[in-house]
């Protein structure tokens, strides 16, 4: 039987088409709802009910929305939102939450944009409490810089007890040679194994790199920080403990798989092969969970930025 109508007609895909246009019509409902809550007094109220009301129920469009309108609404992420949203295994909203950490970079962004145009003048005005605008910008994004402190902390914590561990186990490795020494000369009995010299490189990489990441990701946890380190700093300091971990985890496998197959591989191919797959894992799991991450700071802190590339045709005024 052949169907000779619009595709459209037939009712599922109907159905479907009809769901996308009205959730395509809510957001611009949602939009224009948030635009003109900015212009009311109570505009600071009505946003924290609503925003908490989206956490709460798993609308991620609402949290989406008001953080773009009113950026300050970051400050309702306290503990009871975070209960909420664990315990009602809101996936989309944890994400969007923990995506919000980067947000104070993003906000000295639009300030050092700004700054960068605005009258020289500009930046030593004094409101009528005798705050210049960087005064003004630190006070109103207290909390932000609280947030994004906490975040920082944990994460380079997290990362300094994976460090530390990996550190660990490839120094008693290395203390420990796979199939010992010679007892009158003390050489490795298999120094001449193209297996014991990957092992021996892979080994001391992943050691120097783990004890890079924790040295790393102790300045993070000492720094000041100021508003400024949320800038290039932190991000930055980030960015290579994460990259250091990763390949000192690359190497312990590495490591680890070259030290197995000297002492029972036998010189066998799938037995090679078998324990490359294997090792292959973790380190790909790693990467996996991590590289999002990776790719939103190194985009946010070497990227064009949140304005992109300027025009050459930008009409520039000599103040």
């Amino acid at each position: 039987m052949q169907y000779s109508g619009n595709w459209l007609d037939v009712p599922p895909i109907k159905h479907i088409q009809e769901t996308k246009t009205m959730h395509s019509q809510t957001l611009q409902l949602l939009n224009h709802l948030c635009t003109e809550v900015l212009e009311v007094p109570r505009a600071k109220e009505i946003f924290r009910q609503s925003f908490i009301n989206g956490a709460k129920y798993g609308i991620p469009e609402i949290l989406e929305e008001i953080i773009k309108s009113y950026p300050f609404a970051l400050e309702y992420l306290d503990e009871d939102v975070f209960k909420s949203v664990v315990s009602n295994r809101n996936e989309k909203i944890f994400n969007l939450i923990c995506g919000t950490a980067l947000q104070m970079q993003r906000e000295l962004h639009w300030f050092k944009e700004i700054e960068k145009y605005a009258p020289r003048a500009f930046s030593e005005f004094e409101n009528e409490n005798k705050d210049t605008p960087k005064m003004v910008f630190i006070k109103e994004h207290k909390e932000l810089i609280k947030e994004g402190e906490k975040w920082m902390k944990g994460t380079a914590k997290s990362y300094t007890l994976a460090a530390a561990l990996i550190a660990t186990v490839v120094f008693a490795a290395a203390i420990t040679i796979p199939g010992g020494n010679h007892d009158d000369t003390g050489i490795p009995n298999f120094s001449k194994e193209t297996a014991f010299k990957v092992f021996a490189v892979s080994d001391a990489l992943s050691l120097f790199l783990s004890i890079a990441s924790v040295l790393i990701c102790l300045s993070i946890l000492t720094t000041r920080y100021a508003e400024d380190d949320f800038l290039f700093a932190l991000p930055r300091r980030l960015i290579f403990g994460l990259v250091t971990l990763f390949l000192s985890v690359t190497f312990m496998m590495i490591a680890y798989s070259s030290a197995i197959y000297l002492l029972f591989g036998e010189k066998k191919a799938w037995i090679l092969i078998t324990l490359a797959a294997l090792a292959c894992l973790p380190v790909t799991l790693y990467g996996i969970l991590q590289f999002p991450l990776l790719v939103e700071l190194i985009y946010s802190t070497y990227g064009p930025g949140i304005f992109g590339k300027h025009s050459n045709r930008l009409i520039r005024q000599s103040w």
